[in-house]
């Protein structure tokens, strides 16, 4: 973990953003390891996700989303299905080794000195998840879940924030930590997330602001995008700007970090690390 921090960190330091799973077994992460017996004592130890708790890295927890008739959006609550087994639910808690960085601040809170996770969310319930088509196996559609889709998902969103930004001349987004932070603390008169507030994972309730289940909530993607520019727009001229700009931003033009970075360590042997694998309905 030592040694992939410093990668994390040499990466804000580049302006890159990295996204991750906060997990799908709730507040108890190591659920999510099928060879861990129900008698063992982590079984029921509250636990987060690694690498969703490193502070360089944004952490995407899950909800379950309502739409309307129209396919807008409805309503948002917190993931969580107990009927499953293992039982289901979006990864929250409070780290055990990392510190809560300085950015880390606002509504939702508690006193505990560790690093809270997750930081923002999006869909993860397989019950109301994604439509994927894949070529691997069976040939065919699939309805997919899981904070593993998510965290792809706000990846993409920042893409497409670091074309809009590109075509204006502006800087990508890079460590989105601190920067997502100071918009949720200081929202703009249009909300930019939809705060969560009903739900649990399994252990912590969601509620105003910032929570264990899902962090600040889900986007309202393109006034979030408006918001990080310091210019809004119509919603045409973004999408024309970001279709006739291709690329995601230049080279040497980056937001720099407000978090303390150190050097990137000499590493020694291959590291590998993967993150938690999408749920199927």
């Amino acid at each position: 973990m030592n040694a992939i921090d410093q990668l994390f960190q040499q990466a804000a330091t580049q302006g890159q953003t990295f996204y991750a799973a906060s997990g799908d077994t709730g507040a108890y992460d190591c659920r999510g390891n099928p060879n861990l017996p129900t008698t063992h004592p982590l079984y029921n130890t509250l636990t987060v996700d690694y690498p969703a708790s490193d502070p360089y890295v944004t952490g995407v927890g899950g909800t379950a989303l309502s739409l309307n008739p129209n396919h807008s959006w409805l309503s948002e609550t917190a993931w969580s299905d107990a009927s499953r087994t293992p039982p289901r639910g979006s990864g929250g808690g409070h780290s055990g080794y990392f510190a809560r960085p300085a950015w880390q601040t606002g509504p939702g809170f508690d006193a505990n000195g560790g690093r809270h996770v997750p930081d923002v969310a999006l869909d993860a319930d397989p019950r109301t998840g994604y439509s994927v088509y894949t070529t691997f196996g069976p040939t065919d559609w699939f309805v997919i879940g899981g904070t593993s889709a998510g965290a792809p998902a706000w990846a993409a969103f920042t893409a497409l924030y670091n074309e809009y930004a590109a075509a204006r001349g502006e800087l990508n987004l890079g460590f989105a930590n601190p920067i997502l932070y100071d918009l949720a603390n200081n929202p703009p008169a249009q909300p930019t997330f939809h705060d969560v507030t009903t739900g649990d994972n399994l252990f912590y309730s969601a509620g105003v602001g910032w929570d264990y289940p899902t962090g600040w909530g889900s986007p309202y993607v393109a006034r979030m995008i408006f918001e990080l520019a310091g210019s809004p727009a119509p919603l045409s001229v973004w999408a024309d700007r970001a279709a006739n700009n291709p690329g995601g931003g230049s080279a040497g033009k980056v937001r720099r970090p407000r978090y303390p970075v150190t050097p990137l360590r000499q590493l020694s042997h291959q590291l590998r690390w993967w993150l938690a694998p999408v749920t199927p309905q």
